[in-house]
């Protein structure tokens, strides 16, 4: 920040106590140097970001666009004031302001030319639409493929291997190619995650589940409720500290009568008494055909707790205190997925209280 050395190394320290997690310690710092700043766009981005991670939301927006208006190309301000519009359900608002992403992310060299993207108008020719981010949020977002392949001649998807066996069958996806494979001729392209802002289609006009198969249900031995388990994502997501769990807090669950465990939690050792299906799941084809044989699965905010609901399978998701925009800021039941349940924390980083009610949602299910 342009000001005198004592107020950039509180800036600094400020920056390093949101590292560390200290959100609110970091907004205090940021508030006060933000009074003596009141032009620095960079100081209102970095105090919206903390007041939004630590669930201040109202003080967050009020942060974010007071830095959007002083620097309307503050990038960092813009991703965050687009997930946190989502969060509140302003999701044309959102999906509009979260084209400016790229501003945070620079694209791959292999990206095509900006002026190539796709303005949601029907396309007389081939639309390359490029899968992006987590393989949860391209999960979440291919419900929109059909849909863009009613506006163009051919649609190519590019996706992750992992994903290939998957998506390929989607209605309308007439080729799917991977990393490594050469792009086909295609006329325009579009971002997996900029089709709700190109097609028009928010809320209740987005198409829902199920929308995603398997091509065979894995047959699962036992008598009980046949329940899968996944805690923990991908250690190399930004979040993942928050949002995954470690096996010993699931002991409540684990003690259930009448319910059969089965793992898809890849790497880590299961639970005694749990079935260990990871090492037959190669990709996320596999993961639909053990989805698709079971009664229900339990999953930490994580790639197969989106499969799951693309199905239409029953699926309880652990949420944090401050959630991830998709799921929005309460209740139990989720716009994107009807047959998720969501057991959110209370507080932040305790998850004794939302096991505890699954626990017993879970034991009552087991009766039925």
């Amino acid at each position: 920040m342009a000001a005198g050395t004592s107020d950039q190394d509180r800036f600094d320290a400020a920056h390093a106590l949101w590292k560390e997690g200290g959100h609110e310690q970091a907004a205090v710092l940021l508030d006060e140097l933000s009074a003596k700043h009141p032009g620095n766009a960079d100081l209102f981005s970095a105090l919206g970001v903390c007041r939004f991670e630590n669930g201040d939301y109202a003080q967050a927006r009020q942060a974010l666009e007071r830095a959007l208006s002083l620097d309307p190309d503050q990038g960092i301000a813009a991703y965050n004031l687009a997930h946190l519009l989502l969060l509140l359900g302003e999701e044309e608002k959102g999906f509009a302001l979260y084209e400016r992403r790229w501003a945070s992310f620079s694209r791959p060299a292999w990206h095509p030319s900006p002026q190539l993207a796709w303005d949601g108008e029907p396309l007389d020719g081939t639309l390359l639409v490029l899968a992006e981010q987590g393989f949860g949020d391209m999960i979440q977002f291919a419900r929109f493929l059909p849909l863009a392949a009613k506006r163009c001649q051919r649609l190519v998807l590019a996706a992750p291997p992992e994903l290939k066996r998957l998506m390929a069958p989607i209605s309308g996806v007439a080729q799917l190619v991977t990393a490594g494979e050469p792009l086909p001729p295609f006329d325009r392209f579009v971002m997996m995650l900029s089709l709700p802002h190109r097609l028009r289609s928010f809320g209740g006009q987005r198409p829902s589940p199920p929308y995603l198969a398997a091509s065979k249900a894995m047959d699962l031995p036992g008598r009980g409720m046949k329940v899968g388990l996944v805690w923990a994502g991908r250690a190399a997501h930004s979040q993942d500290k928050q949002r995954s769990l470690d096996i010993q807090e699931l002991a409540p669950l684990l003690k259930t009568p009448g319910v059969d465990f089965f793992s898809l939690q890849l790497g880590q050792t299961p639970p005694p008494g749990a079935t260990d299906l990871a090492p037959g799941i190669a990709d996320f084809e596999d993961t639909a055909a053990v989805l698709a044989g079971l009664d229900l699965l339990i999953s930490a905010d994580t790639a197969p707790a989106h499969l799951a609901g693309a199905m239409g399978k029953p699926v309880w998701t652990f949420v944090t205190f401050v959630p991830d925009w998709r799921w929005g800021l309460g209740g139990e039941t989720s716009d994107w997925y009807p047959q998720m349940r969501l057991f959110r924390q209370e507080r932040p980083g305790d998850w004794q209280a939302p096991v505890l009610r699954m626990a017993q949602a879970l034991a009552d299910a087991a009766k039925r």
